[in-house]
């Protein structure tokens, strides 16, 4: 990984790892767990670690970027391997397509 994303604020973090793992904003945001538009919030500075950024949305990206919270919100730590943040995007959006497409349940 490029020891200078490291050096980034929180939003190029994410902006950059999201590209590596060539994904839309709303993509990532969807794989994620969280609102359609959160990671474009995020990447335009309106949400970050000093914007109040909670932690549940901050370790819901941490997990599907293959990374930790601190070095998402910090740079500190280890950068995660491109290989990694590429496959559990790849493995998340796989995940949330499998369940979209779950048959629905329609109540009685």
């Amino acid at each position: 990984m490029n020891d200078n994303i490291g050096k980034q604020g929180f939003a190029a973090r994410i902006a950059a790892l999201r590209a590596l793992a060539d994904v839309s904003c709303r993509a990532l945001s969807r794989a994620a767990g969280l609102a359609g538009g959160h990671v474009a919030l995020i990447e335009a500075g309106k949400l970050g670690a000093a914007r109040g950024l909670e932690g549940p949305t901050l370790r819901k990206l941490a997990r599907v970027l293959a990374t930790s919270a601190e070095y998402l919100r910090d740079g500190t730590g280890e950068a995660p391997a491109p290989d990694a943040v590429k496959r559990a995007v790849a493995r998340a959006l796989a995940r949330l397509k499998r369940t979209s497409k779950a048959p629905t349940v329609e109540a009685a």
